[in-house]
């Protein structure tokens, strides 16, 4: 499927997965903080523990309320890592340690941003199109977004943590709208989940663009992308 409307005057990009990715993966900063309490923990340990805290993940992720306000999103990954380190023997403190790893995670040095970003960005921006992110994110996004250079591209950000609500409530989607000054019909947003980005933008009357960096999806009822290359041919 391809986008067609010529009259498009706004772009809105989720975050995580999208515009950004991890610099430091959960072994290396699970280990790292471990050894900051003297015990010593091999990413291995950490890489084998990781799946049944990601399952718990997985089921924690469709419910809006862990992205209404930065307690419960923080709660939300204390939980997923206090899963990882009870797995784990020899230590203790396991909510303390996954309170610090979360926090470790707020440090901007912890993220880049996908190597396709920032020539899009400024391509877009020299088209003059209104750019924006709309993202299920704890407060601390916006200071993420400066330190790695992206804030100056957006118009708009709007997270959830701040808004109190999350994708794919119509609530921030209509606030990016208002924000940007622009009808749903002028609207694209992009993201890489197809149950809050593309539901949730549709559903308000945007265009939704999914995005499949790993290329494993076979098919969807909307257009997939592999990279944020593919956006400005949409235009």
């Amino acid at each position: 499927m391809q986008v067609m409307n010529p009259g498009y005057k706004a772009i809105f990009f989720d975050a995580g997965l999208t515009l950004i990715e991890r610099a430091a993966s959960s072994e290396e900063v699970c280990t790292q903080i471990c050894a900051r309490h003297g015990y010593e923990v091999s990413e291995a340990a950490i890489r084998r523990a990781l799946p049944a805290a990601q399952a718990y993940l997985q089921q924690q992720l469709g419910n809006e309320e862990h992205w209404i306000s930065e307690e419960r999103v923080r709660e939300l990954f204390v939980q997923f890592y206090t899963l990882v380190f009870r797995q784990l023997d020899g230590l203790s403190h396991h909510r303390a340690l996954a309170g610090e790893v979360y926090d470790e995670y707020q440090n901007s040095a912890r993220w880049r941003p996908y190597p396709d970003v920032v020539p899009v960005l400024e391509e877009l921006r020299r088209r003059e199109l209104i750019l924006g992110v709309i993202s299920d994110w704890g407060t601390g996004l916006q200071t993420v977004l400066l330190e790695l250079g992206l804030a100056r591209y957006f118009d708009v950000v709007v997270i959830s943590a701040a808004v109190g609500a999350s994708k794919p409530n119509p609530h921030v989607f209509q606030l990016a709208l208002a924000r940007a000054g622009v009808e749903p019909h002028e609207a694209i947003h992009v993201g890489d989940r197809y149950a809050t980005d593309v539901l949730g933008a549709r559903a308000v009357g945007l265009t939704p663009v999914l995005l499949d960096r790993s290329g494993s999806l076979e098919r969807a009822d909307c257009v997939v992308i592999r990279s944020l290359d593919e956006v400005s041919a949409l235009l």
